[in-house]
């Protein structure tokens, strides 16, 4: 993974089903620095962020049956 600038012309250089959950989550934790934000307000974003993760992740597996069948001859 390559760092990103200010500037407008980089993009992030991960998996584009990735880009909610980078958005939700760089949200969620600015949330947490900021003062005054209601709590009720930054559980909603971490549930938010939590549900794009788990998505974007459950989208990496693998979804066919493998069968190893070893053949054995003597």
């Amino acid at each position: 993974m390559q760092d990103v600038n200010k500037s407008a012309v980089q993009t992030p250089d991960i998996a584009r089903r990735f880009l909610p959950c980078l958005t939700a989550g760089v949200a969620y934790y600015m949330s947490m620095k900021r003062p005054n934000v209601d709590m009720n307000r930054i559980a909603m974003i971490k549930t938010e962020y939590e549900e794009r993760l788990a998505r974007a992740l459950t989208e990496d597996r693998e979804r066919v049956s493998l069968l190893i069948k070893p053949k054995i001859s003597i």
